[in-house]
């Protein structure tokens, strides 16, 4: 369980970081576009890379949630 409530606080921190950073419409936008211009999906890559998720997961997960990014990481980690 710690383990779980470590990846939750880990992802909303990041999801923070990359709210806070870039402009979230700007990377759903971007997609299907050339993205590796894009600093929103740059951000975002992180992490697609370091927890395992998509993309369209991030976005569904943002969406879901209304910016609620303790939620929207409770979704990504569950």
């Amino acid at each position: 369980m710690a383990a779980n409530d470590n990846t939750r606080e880990a992802l909303e921190t990041a999801l923070a970081n990359l709210v806070h950073q870039v402009d979230i419409g700007d990377y759903r936008d971007a997609k299907g576009h050339d993205l590796h211009n894009n600093l929103a999906f740059l951000q975002a890559q992180e992490l697609v890379d370091r927890y395992g998720l998509t993309h369209e997961k991030i976005c569904w997960a943002l969406d879901e949630c209304n910016g609620d990014l303790r939620q929207a990481a409770e979704k990504l980690a569950a």
